[in-house]
């Protein structure tokens, strides 16, 4: 789009040696790992950096009850701008045997507290694993484990997920999802 055509023009006003990061419009190198100056700004292979290259902290993963089910806590970098944090990386759900690459993007608006929504699943062939977040107010996330084989067939998981908090709930192929608003 044009805002993104202008912010990278921006860009390389400020760092003249920066360059876009082929098919990732949202990241870009300010140097490269063999320049004098060496790396700063966003970098895809090192995760978040601030301007001075200190990195930031990682996503925080913490195994659910149900296996395979993960919460996942981001570690934005706060400043008087407001927050940025990382949403989703192949390298660190991949670290944690998470082979989860997302193909949709689907999001759901609830007028009222108390509305529920789900139990949603898919079945084979169509198996879907599912990475959920509140991006607005608060929601009670439930995953239910619908797989005969796994150890936690049939018992649940809960979690708080809030635009506040930015926590994640990643739900594995074979379990059902559903969530219930907790704010207006």
């Amino acid at each position: 789009s044009n805002a993104c055509l202008h912010f990278s023009k921006v860009l390389q006003l400020l760092w003249p040696g920066a360059r876009d990061e082929p098919g990732a419009s949202t990241c870009f190198h300010v140097g490269g790992p063999d320049s004098p100056e060496g790396r700063n700004g966003l970098s895809i292979e090192d995760g978040l950096s601030t301007s001075d290259g200190r990195r930031t902290s990682r996503m925080k993963f913490s195994e659910c009850s149900i296996v395979g089910a993960w919460v996942i806590e981001p570690t934005p970098h706060e400043d008087a701008r407001g927050r940025f944090m990382r949403a989703w990386c192949h390298r660190e759900f991949a670290e944690h045997a998470i082979d989860f690459i997302p193909v949709q993007a689907n999001m759901g608006f609830s007028v009222r507290k108390g509305t529920i929504r789900g139990l949603h699943y898919r079945v084979a062939p169509a198996l879907e694993a599912k990475l959920v977040r509140c991006t607005r107010g608060a929601i009670f996330d439930v995953v239910v484990d619908l797989r005969p084989a796994s150890p936690t067939y049939r018992s649940w998981y809960g979690s708080c997920l809030s635009a506040d908090n930015g926590r994640m709930l990643y739900v594995p192929e074979g379990c059902a999802h559903g969530c219930q608003s907790t704010e207006d």
